[in-house]
Formats: C-alpha cells, structure tokens, sequence
C-alpha cells in the first residue's frame, strides 16, 4: 500500500472507524461555517449601525425643523426641507441591503426578526421625517405673509419637545434593546396624544371666538396632527424592537 493509500485508509478506534478523508472535509465545512457565521454577524452589524445613522438624521432634522419655526428662519427650513432628500436616500440603500441579506443569507428565527424589525423601524423614520416637512413648509408660509407672533404656537412648541423625546428615548431601545425603556415610550405616547386632544380643543374654541384667524387655526392644527403622527411613529420603533427581541408586542 502507498503512503497515500495509507492517508485514505480507514482508522479503527476501537469503537467506529474513522476515515481520514472525511475528518478534513468535516473540519473544512466547520471552518466554512464559523467563517460565514461571523461575517453575517459584521453584516448585521454593518445594518444596525445604518438605522442609527439614519435615525439620528431624522432625529437633528426633526430639531432644526422646530428651531426654524421657533425662530422665524426661512433658511433653515430650507435646509431642512433639502435635507429630506439624503433621508429618503438613506433609506433606499438600507432596504436594498436588507433584501440582499435576505436573499443571500436566508436568517431565520431571531436573526430574521432583526432584520424584519430593521426594515419596519427605517421606514417609520422616514415618515418621521415628512412629518418634519410640515413644520419646516408653514415656518415659510409665516414668512410670507409676515407673521412674527409664536404665542399661538405654543401648544405646538410644548408637543415638539415631547415628540422629540419619543424619538430619543425610541432610538435608545433599538440601541440598547432595553424593553423598561420601549413601555415607556409606550407610555409617553399616551400623554402626548393627550396633548394633542388638549391643543386642539383649545383651537377650535379659539377659532370660534375667532373665525378671521381660520386659516392660521388650520395650519396649526394640521402641524399637531404631524407631531402626533411622529410620535406613533417613535411608538412603533419601540414595538418593533420588542419584536426583534422577543416576537412579541410592548403589552
């Protein structure tokens, strides 16, 4: 016998016999295995750390959006309303990756969960984001009529800052996968949605004592009904980190 007919000789243990050549193709598939693991680790990775970025796009777009109306600044709602085009790109490119993971990858249980909630989670940033588009739009409108007095936006200033907290504290779970964090999102949609019932009962019984100002009551109403809408859309982020984690809702 040759010595490589020796190399492909089965070995008795004593037990089983052990062929040689399959012990290599076994530790070969093993170490193709490991390898591809770690990389779809990197690749998930890699998709996390585009959510973030994209939230905490949308997140400063949202703030500059409510700077601008606070401050009568036309230039900035411009840049914010141009700045949507780099949110919406964004999101084009995640989703894309993300069908090139399903399809090359084919993830199952959780793995599959994180991608499915990644997918869900960047598209409610999205509307987020035209939800912001409102705020930036009517800060230009005042300007063009001349408009300087923020007291009738008060209401809307007061559900800003709520909204935004919403969306800090959403973007935290998905960074921390804390479930405590995602129900008090939950919680803190429930009383910004408060807010809004409040805020708009107070217009409609302004714009009765005031049917001149109906145009402006409108305009306001419709930019509480955009930060209220934001603030489901941060709800929604919370629910869908829940899912990923556990398949299952927030309740």
């Amino acid at each position: 016998m040759t010595n490589q007919d020796q190399s492909q000789a089965p070995v008795f243990s004593g037990k089983e016999v052990h062929f040689p050549a399959d012990q290599k193709r076994r530790k070969e598939d093993d170490q193709s295995q490991s390898h591809t693991v770690v990389h779809f680790d990197q690749e998930l990775f890699l998709l996390r750390n585009s959510v973030m970025a994209m939230g905490g796009r949308v997140l400063d777009q949202l703030l500059q959006a409510l700077e601008a109306l606070e401050n009568h600044d036309t230039a900035q709602a411009r840049v914010v309303l141009e700045k949507d085009l780099v949110i919406d790109k964004l999101e084009i490119d995640t989703n894309a990756y993300i069908f090139s993971l399903l399809a090359r990858r084919a993830p199952v249980a959780k793995d599959l969960r994180v991608i499915l909630a990644s997918s869900k989670i960047i598209n409610n940033l999205e509307r987020i984001g035209d939800e912001t588009l409102k705020l930036a739009r009517f800060t230009l409108e005042l300007a063009a009529v001349g408009h300087q007095d923020n007291t009738a936006l008060e209401g809307v200033f007061l559900m800003g800052e709520m909204a935004i907290a919403m969306l800090r504290k959403a973007l935290n779970v998905f960074d921390s996968q804390d479930r405590g964090l995602a129900i008090r999102v939950a919680e803190d949609d429930l009383e910004l949605d408060s807010e809004f019932r409040k805020t708009l009962h107070s217009l409609i019984d302004s714009a009765s004592r005031n049917p001149s100002g109906i145009g402006d009551t409108i305009g306001i109403a419709l930019l509480i009904k955009a930060l209220e809408r934001i603030g489901d859309h941060a709800h929604n982020i919370a629910e869908y980190v829940v899912f990923q984690i556990e398949g299952g809702n927030i309740a």
